[in-house]
């Protein structure tokens, strides 16, 4: 049974295992189908697929290689037109907090930030590994965009351009 697996290693990840209830089964598969409740799809990771908070293409000087972009049909998925001053953080560590965010980015050279301006998007309680940085500026945000793909402990953090609209719809979700 599955249940035997549980506290045991599947190469050199940690696996463990719970029972869940047929409920909790569909809850899973809804959230793999919308995000937020908007009804936005996910699907991977290449650039016709959506993946995770899709909504980021090739625009303004932001390149990801992934995502649907605004150019691509979709309404923006909630990128303002012109630059804004929130980056979204993907792959965070789950045991991240808003000090070690502000820490991350002390190395670029831009105004000083807060934990206030650092969102930690959560579901159901538990952290995503995602984040929303509210920067002072759009050329702060820019500057911070510099450190796409850099490492945060173990691991790397993709940074993308995000919106005050995609803000404000995660604050409920976040602390």
């Amino acid at each position: 049974m599955a249940v035997d697996k549980n506290k045991s290693y599947m190469g050199r990840r940690y696996v463990e295992v719970f029972r869940a209830k047929k409920l909790d089964y569909y809850k899973a598969i809804m959230a793999e189908m919308y995000v937020d409740g908007s009804g936005m799809q996910r699907g991977g990771y290449g650039r016709h697929g959506g993946g995770y908070g899709g909504g980021y293409g090739h625009q303004h000087g932001y390149s990801n290689g992934g995502g649907r972009g605004a150019d691509q049909g979709n309404g923006g998925a909630g990128y303002e037109a012109g630059p804004s001053n929130v980056l979204r953080l993907r792959g965070l560590p789950f045991s991240a907090q808003k000090e070690d965010i502000v820490r991350w980015f002390e190395d670029v050279q831009i105004q000083p930030l807060t934990p206030e301006n650092v969102h930690i998007i959560t579901d159901y309680g538990r952290p995503t590994g995602v984040a929303l940085v509210e920067f002072a500026s759009p050329a702060d945000a820019q500057a911070a965009a510099a450190k796409d793909k850099q490492m945060m402990g173990t691991r790397y953090i993709e940074v993308f351009p995000s919106s005050r609209d995609e803000l404000q719809r995660y604050l409920p979700r976040s602390y």
